[in-house]
């Protein structure tokens, strides 16, 4: 084809892909954002450029079962001030509360929260703003940030639910709640300044990040549509946030809610009313954020996201805090760059359309929206940028669909005994899918000194024919829940499940040098939360049920292993069967270690001798021990 054609086309597929996005924004717009979203979730299960997560920031949970473990019906103001007082003394840098106490509903809780708040002095709460459903109000803490610029496009204070003044005014900082809904009612995008009468109000987040770095208010430049700036102290580097007019930031979301650390509320109250287990609680805690998460049934905000249609709001803020911290941001691309992008595509197209073959120009097209999609993933994945996505896609396809028709009806006049199959011949609408990551794990592993753990349910077999398939699921998710539960706070690595068996090992992928200590406290507190899960289950009329625990130390190869399509990563060796032997000889509702084991555990547990054990496939017996307690 003639170049002068060519062009026309390209520029009508330009100049229509702009103006149906500009007339019809209600129509094409939502595509656009679920466009961005496929980006999110492509993201998370490649697990290709998501955020590294920055373990300054820690949930604290507060679920139903918190509340049964405290044996409290609600979690009232005082048991916030207990848990205020309990970060408190954990050190956190940060502890952050995702609620708004209001005055008059409890006044002996609100005058302890109150002494609680005034004796910490890194306490940061949240009000409603209610943004732009009114007009403006000074309601709200007064926050001194320099405004550089117009702040009129900013959101707008209407009015505010807050705490007491008086706690608002102990407290180290105050910042508003509200997320703000795109119109398909997902969350995208969180405001982190708004504009009252009299000056700005920063969000919770904005306002966590500002008390964690220790940047005063009158450290902070907010320029809508640009950035917000916060001065850092001397010999660090000033944070630049980037922010559109609007002053909202886009979530970069990590993932699921178990991509951060979390702790229950319960174990932060129960493990500070006792000093050694402070200590090691301060351990965990001490320097970080500390995120109040209340995730009580009828509590709590939830919100749709890109990748959870469920997800609870305080974990958005989490997300925008993370941000900050890592100073990893997403921005879109902006306009001007698009419009240079979306004319070098239309000239890999223009170079395709020149070729005489109507099945090479077809495969350039393709080629092109496919190069672009790609582009697009891995500017997303490796760089944190964002384009445009439907408008060029729009583009591109009209534009072949045009130049098509163009050599159609070019080969129609030239050859007239052919139109006939030119009549049922369309374009191809199958377009190449993205790569995989070329940056996968390769199958391999070294050798370490490990503590490997084995459990399982004495006699689960004659108890499971007993029960009906639901019950026996519910019993082993409400049991394996548990067990994960206590794995992970003894710093185990989760191998795998065997049946109604669970594998676990110490020592790696973290290195520790008291892997087999971990890993017998671990076997104990699994025996003492069995029997924590068996008198709840009596009470409701359930079976109960007893588990055997085997421990055993010593060299294994640790690593990925596996094939191409599918990779675990275990541990294998002879250690590792001794250890499953241990457990297969251990009595119900006991902890069984071999010598090996008890060697590395020193005097730090009471023990008494099992007997030798000749387990299958060992030569000679092997001495066990069992483990009763730990002072």
């Amino acid at each position: 084809m003639r170049s002068g054609p060519i062009l026309r086309m390209l520029l009508a597929a330009f100049l229509g892909a702009h103006l149906l996005f500009a007339l019809l924004p209600g129509f094409f717009e939502p595509w656009n954002l679920r466009a961005k979203d496929e980006l999110f979730r492509l993201r998370s299960a490649l697990d290709a450029g998501v955020p590294p997560y920055d373990e300054r920031v820690v949930y604290v949970e507060l679920r139903d079962a918190d509340l049964e473990a405290l044996g409290k019906p609600i979690f009232d103001r005082t048991a916030y001030a207990e848990l205020v007082r309990a970060l408190h003394a954990c050190e956190v840098r940060v502890q952050v509360h995702d609620a708004a106490f209001r005055a008059g509903m409890d006044k002996a809780g609100e005058a302890a929260l109150l002494v609680a708040v005034g004796s910490a002095d890194e306490v940061v709460l949240g009000f409603v703003a209610a943004l732009d459903r009114g007009p403006s109000s000074s309601a709200g803490t007064p926050w001194a940030a320099t405004l550089a610029g117009d702040g009129q496009t900013l959101p707008v204070v209407a009015a505010t639910t807050r705490s007491f003044r008086a706690l608002e005014a102990r407290a180290a900082g105050v910042g508003f709640l509200d997320l703000t809904e795109d119109p398909d009612g997902v969350l995208r995008r969180a405001p982190l300044v708004a504009r009252a009468t009299g000056g700005l109000r920063p969000s919770l987040s904005l306002m966590a990040a500002c008390r964690y770095f220790g940047v005063k208010p009158e450290d902070v430049i907010v320029r809508p549509g640009e950035s917000i700036t916060l001065k850092a102290p001397k010999g660090v580097r000033d944070i630049v946030i980037p922010i559109d007019a609007r002053g909202g930031v886009l979530i970069d979301y990590l993932g699921p809610w178990s991509a951060m650390d979390h702790i229950s509320a319960a174990d932060v109250l129960l493990n500070a009313a006792d000093e050694e287990d402070l200590v090691i609680l301060r351990e965990r805690l001490r320097g970080r954020v500390a995120l109040v998460a209340d995730l009580t049934t009828g509590a709590g905000d939830i919100g749709t996201t890109a990748l959870d249609a469920r997800y609870p709001e305080v974990g958005l803020h989490a997300t925008v805090l993370h941000s900050i911290l890592t100073g990893r941001f997403l921005q879109e691309v902006p306009l001007w760059q698009m419009i240079l992008l979306e004319l070098l595509l239309l000239a890999g197209l223009f170079v395709a359309a020149r070729r005489p073959p109507t099945l090479v120009f077809l495969g350039g097209a393709v080629g092109v929206i496919a190069v672009f999609l790609l582009g697009s993933a891995l500017l997303f994945f490796y760089a944190g940028w964002i384009p445009h996505l439907m408008r060029p896609v729009l583009m591109l396809l009209t534009a072949s669909l045009l130049l098509w028709g163009q050599r159609y009806l070019h080969f129609q006049q030239q050859r007239a005994r052919l139109r006939t199959a030119f009549e049922a011949y369309f374009p191809p609408s199958l377009v190449e899918r993205y790569v995989r990551n070329p940056e996968a794990l390769q199958a391999g592993g070294r050798r370490a000194d490990l503590t490997i753990l084995f459990s399982d349910i004495v006699s689960f077999a004659a108890l499971s024919e007993e029960m009906t398939p639901d019950t026996v699921h519910t019993l082993l998710s409400e049991y394996f829940d548990a067990m994960v539960e206590v794995s992970f706070e003894g710093g185990g690595t989760v191998d795998k499940f065997i049946g109604d068996g669970l594998m676990v090992f110490f020592g790696d992928p973290e290195p520790q040098a008291d892997h087999a200590e971990r890993a017998a406290r671990t076997a104990l507190a699994m025996q003492r939360r069995v029997h924590e899960l068996n008198e709840t289950w009596r009470s409701q009329g359930r079976p109960t049920i007893e588990i055997r625990v085997g421990l055993n130390s010593g060299p294994v190869i640790v690593g990925n292993m596996g094939s191409k399509r599918r990779m675990s990563y275990t541990v294998l060796g002879a250690a590792v069967n001794l250890a499953q032997r241990m457990e297969s000889n251990a009595p119900a509702g006991g902890v069984l270690v071999s010598e090996h084991t008890l060697a590395l555990l020193d005097d730090a547990f009471t023990t008494e001798p099992a007997g030798p054990v000749t387990p299958k496939g060992f030569r000679t017996p092997v001495a066990t021990y069992i483990v009763l307690e730990a002072p």
